[in-house]
């Protein structure tokens, strides 16, 4: 997708939180899970160019959803509405004497803890 080329492949079988961006014939193209119709599909693609083309720079564009920035948008939003649910707050750990600190994310750390330290970066 990154490289403007069409993408040929079955229905995605499996839920993901990206499976939504994944459209059939707008950004890649369908074929029939056993690829019994690669062949025709892709003698299909190169008869439209125009088709083929737009296809392809959709594909780049979703891309630009799946980038750093939109996995970590995603993820952020994931522990804001999972926190909504389960009512849970994240609470400061006990790093010791400041003079002595252990190291957040070395010596030890929350999964919880950690996860908000690598979204603020």
């Amino acid at each position: 997708m990154l490289c403007s080329s069409v993408i040929i492949g079955p229905v995605p079988y499996w839920v993901e939180f990206w499976s939504h961006l994944v459209v059939p014939r707008h950004n890649y193209v369908a074929v029939e899970r056993d690829w019994t119709n690669l062949f025709s599909t892709h003698s299909q693609l190169e008869r439209t160019h125009e088709t083929t083309a737009q296809i392809a720079r959709n594909a780049q564009k979703t891309m630009d959803y799946l980038d750093s920035r939109g996995v970590s948008c995603y993820i952020r939003e994931l522990i804001r509405l999972y926190a909504d649910v389960c009512h849970w707050t994240v609470e400061k750990p006990d790093m010791g004497p400041p003079r002595e600190r252990q190291k957040a994310g070395i010596d030890w750390m929350h999964v919880e803890d950690y996860i908000l330290a690598m979204l603020k970066q």
